[in-house]
C-alpha cells in the first residue's frame, strides 16, 4: 500500500484488488488463538484474585475487622492448557498460606490436558505418538520422561 493511499485509509485495509485483506487464513488464527489466550488468562486471573480475597478476608486495600492476613505480591507461573500456554500472574499472601483452587500445587498442565495424555499412553500409545499428540494439543516441550 503506498503512502499516499495511508492517509485515507488508516487502518492498512488493503483496497486494491479483490476486496479488503486484513488477514491471511494462517495470520486469523494466530490472531484468534492469542485473543483466545489472553481471554482465559483474563478469567483465571480474576477467580486467582477473588480467591485470595475470600482467603484473606478482605479485597486488595480494604480494611475490616475479619481480614485474617495481607497480600505480599505476586509471581508469574505458566499452565500449560488446551488454548497453549498461558503466564498467570499468580496473588500470594505474607504467611504463604495462600493455595490456588484453579490449579494444584506444582501442576503446571490443565487437569483434562494431562488425563487425556495419560490415558493415551495407558492404552499403549508410544511416547513419542503421545508427545505429538501433547504438542498438537498445545503443551509444548513434553519429554518421554513427563
Amino acid at each position: 500500500m503506498s503512502p499516499s493511499s495511508m492517509k485515507d485509509n488508516p487502518f492498512g485495509i488493503e483496497t486494491e484488488g479483490t476486496g479488503p485483506h486484513l488477514f491471511g487464513p494462517d495470520d486469523y488464527r494466530e490472531w484468534l488463538e492469542a485473543q483466545i489466550r489472553s481471554a482465559v488468562r483474563a478469567v483465571l486471573e480474576e477467580v486467582l484474585e477473588a480467591e485470595i480475597s475470600e482467603h484473606l478476608g478482605a479485597g486488595p486495600s480494604e480494611r475490616t475487622e475479619g481480614r485474617r492476613g495481607y497480600r505480599n505480591g505476586s509471581y508469574t507461573r505458566g499452565l500449560k492448557t488446551r488454548v497453549g500456554e498461558v503466564e498467570l500472574s499468580v496473588p500470594r499472601d505474607r504467611a504463604g498460606t495462600f493455595r490456588p483452587g484453579v490449579f494444584e500445587r506444582y501442576r503446571r498442565m490443565e487437569s483434562p490436558l494431562e488425563e487425556a495424555l495419560w490415558k493415551a499412553y495407558l492404552e499403549g500409545v508410544s511416547t513419542r505418538r503421545v508427545g505429538d499428540i501433547a504438542e498438537a494439543l498445545g503443551a509444548e516441550g513434553l519429554s518421554a520422561s513427563t
